[in-house]
């Protein structure tokens, strides 16, 4: 009985050996590489654009952008303006006021200041009666006019008295100073006149 048991347990053991040695070889260890001898490789371009705007179609490249005749409008609009037409005699106590007023700078040649609205503000006097440096206008309540396309202006039927002339510019009023004179434009209105300013030259801008 002994000599079967050993005989069946030196056969188990064989057929163990034996599928060890049959069985799935074993994995190979991989060889070290070394990374220094490994190629750096460099990202798609396309995948980091550069910062910035396209680039303009050609056509646009190739062919000027219409840009504005500031000037031609402004002659246009300046000769679709009315010539003024003298006015009558004032009313009984009241005095007219005529003049032109041109404008010229570093950067532009004179011209007419055409289509501008123009006010009369009154210039105060103290308790002596002498004229003071302050004079005050409210736009809707003072006299006001509108230049013709040759710069002439008229303010007719105004209340006697010292006044100074007023350019309503599109963002405030700024007192008429004449650069030839240096002075500021004030004229005297006169009951039953017509008072005919000289020519005024000033600079404003647009």
């Amino acid at each position: 009985m002994l000599p079967k048991i050993c005989l069946a347990a030196l056969l188990l053991v064989a057929v163990l050996l034996a599928g060890c040695s049959t069985g799935a070889e074993p994995t190979p260890v991989p060889e070290l590489v070394d990374a220094t001898a490994v190629p750096a490789v460099s990202p798609p371009e396309a995948a980091y654009p550069e910062p910035g705007y396209p680039e303009p179609p050609a056509a646009l490249l190739s062919e000027a952008y219409p840009g504005v005749d500031i000037l031609a409008i402004q002659q246009a609009t300046r000769e679709a303006l009315p010539t003024l037409t003298p006015p009558d005699d004032p009313a009984p106590g009241r005095g007219n006021l005529m003049g032109q007023i041109e404008r010229e700078s570093d950067i532009r040649p004179r011209e007419p200041l055409a289509g501008w609205t123009l006010l009369l503000a009154e210039v105060h006097r103290d308790v002596s009666g002498n004229i003071s440096p302050i004079a005050s206008v409210i736009e809707g309540m003072a006299p006001s006019t509108v230049t013709d396309r040759d710069g002439h202006f008229a303010f007719v039927d105004v209340e006697p008295g010292l006044y100074a002339l007023v350019i309503r510019h599109p963002l405030n009023m700024v007192l008429a100073r004449d650069i030839r004179t240096e002075q500021d434009v004030v004229v005297e209105i006169i009951a039953d006149e017509t008072v005919v300013e000289p020519l005024t030259v000033v600079t404003v801008s647009d």
